[in-house]
């Protein structure tokens, strides 16, 4: 994931980035976390849920990420390149390791 992470933020395809972001971010938490989803869920939804059951940097990071992603998504409010380049780099910090993906 980190390798396409690059890939998409060195093509400024925010939209598809955002998206892998958001659901590898989604999945490592449902699969490590025990968060539970709902295929229905909005993204308040999936916030909320995630507040219940992740703590500190990872629920930080996520409530940042969908909250870009919303703007994005909805409002058509793209991302400055620095704060597409920060959410790469967190959550490689915060995933990248513990998916065994380090490049």
């Amino acid at each position: 994931i980190p390798a396409a992470l690059s890939e998409l933020f060195e093509q400024k395809a925010y939209r598809q980035l955002m998206s892998l972001l958001l659901v590898s971010g989604l999945t490592h938490l449902h699969q490590k976390h025990d968060l539970v989803l709902v295929e229905s869920m909005t993204e308040l939804e999936c916030l909320a849920a995630i507040r219940k059951t992740v703590k500190g940097d990872m629920q930080a990071f996520m409530s940042s990420l969908i909250d870009t992603w919303i703007a994005l998504a909805w409002a058509h409010h793209w991302p400055s390149d620095s704060a597409m380049k920060l959410l790469c780099d967190k959550w490689c910090a915060l995933f990248a390791e513990s998916a065994g993906q380090t490049s």
